[in-house]
């Protein structure tokens, strides 16, 4: 992980000051799409950010209310590149945060129309973030790094080291601050906050509402969802999809608790249901894959389908996903991230939960509790859309032991195999029907 001191950021933040426009321009002119928030700054680069306001001595839970922009007073606008991340956030009263992005490295540039008034750069590694470096050119100087430590994906601790200008020469701050966090399966539950013993010692700052940890486990029906290889036999698309779904059929068992998907290509989905039965026991659904161009969905749901592939990266995603909801179908989008998911959907309002199902696409290779960080962020995103119930798979290979490790240590649902065929979504069904065995 690279490493940054203060006359690292000062000349970044000199070197940003004198082109403040020029970036900020660079940012805003990657964005596709703006929401907007009312009265709540929308996005940070703090790892817990969009669990908790930290801004005063209790933190309180952070709440957003989305909606148009005319109908807002004290707007904040949320600016996403056509991969789904924040390149701008713009406030009602002129603030503006740009983002440039460099490899691991994301520097928030916290500026007015021509003015830089902070720099804050945080480093990832493994997706997520592992320091954030501020600098502030204001009061004669400040700076400070804040290091995060995680367990299971999630955030634990947080140890802080500051620097401040007195006197005119810049000094170190003698104390720490060390945040502790603990969570459970709903996220962040409470946080303790030690500035040393001098400042009031070790106390805490948050705690989740009582009311909230009583909330009642939602319980979602297992997925396993597959594309089907059109091109595995020398034979043709046509045989090479017969002989996936027969294999499904003949191998598969349909007493186990979950659903299994094959997507097919649109023009050859009516080979499952003319030449095999797999579909009639309802835990397999036919899916499709659509192609390029204008798909008719109407004509997609009349011939049995029940659910459509889309990828949120395709330009063509954002209008098929209200159409196809409109048909009558159900949509598994593959993501990168909660904020491309949100960016995919739009305006579009889910007709229902178990209309939804999201498989999250992780850099690969990476362990269940370094994307736990991810799953749960996409988690907070169908909440905030009225689709908890809604199904999230990870997108992966047919690698049995990445299966485990993901259902053994991650909030997901299942997986979406993206190479294997039916062989693989039955080793998958095998195993999560194991797990729900075993309890």
């Amino acid at each position: 992980m690279p490493e940054f001191s203060r006359s690292d950021l000062q000349a970044a933040f000199e070197d940003y000051a004198r082109r403040v426009d020029d970036a900020a321009r660079g940012a805003r002119e990657s964005v596709v799409e703006w929401r907007y928030a009312d009265d709540a700054w929308p996005y940070g680069l703090h790892p817990l950010f969009a669990e908790a306001e930290m801004w005063s001595g209790k933190w309180k839970p952070r709440k957003f209310k989305w909606g148009a922009k005319e109908s807002l007073e004290y707007w904040y606008a949320l600016g996403t590149d056509a991969d789904g991340r924040v390149q701008a956030v713009e406030a009602h009263n002129g603030s503006v945060m740009s983002f440039v992005r460099t490899g691991d490295v994301i520097d928030e540039l916290f500026h007015s129309e021509s003015k830089l008034y902070g720099l804050r750069r945080a480093v990832l590694t493994d997706g997520v973030v592992a320091a954030i470096y501020d600098y502030r050119d204001e009061r004669d100087g400040e700076f400070s790094v804040d290091r995060f430590e995680y367990a299971d994906g999630r955030c634990v601790r947080s140890i802080a080291q500051s620097e401040y200008v007195s006197d005119g020469a810049w000094k170190t701050s003698p104390r720490q601050t060390i945040c502790d966090f603990e969570h459970d399966d709903q996220g962040l539950l409470r946080a303790y906050r030690d500035t040393g013993s001098g400042l009031g010692g070790r106390e805490l700052v948050f705690q989740r509402p009582a009311g909230k940890s009583k909330a009642k486990k939602i319980e979602r029906r297992p997925l396993v969802a597959y594309v089907v290889d059109a091109d595995s036999s020398d034979e043709g698309p046509e045989y090479s999809v017969y002989c996936d779904v027969y294999g499904l059929e003949m191998t598969y068992d349909d007493d186990w608790p979950l659903d299994v998907v094959p997507f097919i290509p649109t023009e050859h989905v009516s080979i499952i249901f003319d030449s095999t039965n797999v579909t009639n026991d309802g835990t397999v659904y036919a899916g499709v894959v659509p192609g390029a161009g204008k798909v008719e969905f109407k004509a997609v749901a009349e011939t049995g389908a029940v659910w459509v592939l889309l990828d949120a990266a395709d330009s063509e995603t954002k209008e098929r996903i209200g159409t196809a909801w409109t048909a009558g179908l159900g949509i598994c989008v593959i993501v990168d991230s909660a904020e491309q998911l949100l960016q995919a959907i739009g305006d579009a309002e889910p007709p229902a939960a178990d209309r939804l199902a999201v498989a999250l696409r992780t850099p690969r290779p990476v362990a269940a509790s370094g994307a736990r960080t991810q799953i749960k962020k996409v988690r907070d995103s169908l909440a905030a859309i009225g689709c908890a119930a809604s199904r999230m798979v990870i997108a992966g290979s047919s690698l049995k032991s990445e299966l485990e490790d993901y259902l053994a240590k991650a909030d997901v649902d299942g997986v979406f195999l993206q190479e294997g065929g039916f062989a693989a979504a039955v080793e998958a069904g095998e195993e999560i029907s194991l797990r729900r065995s075993a309890g």
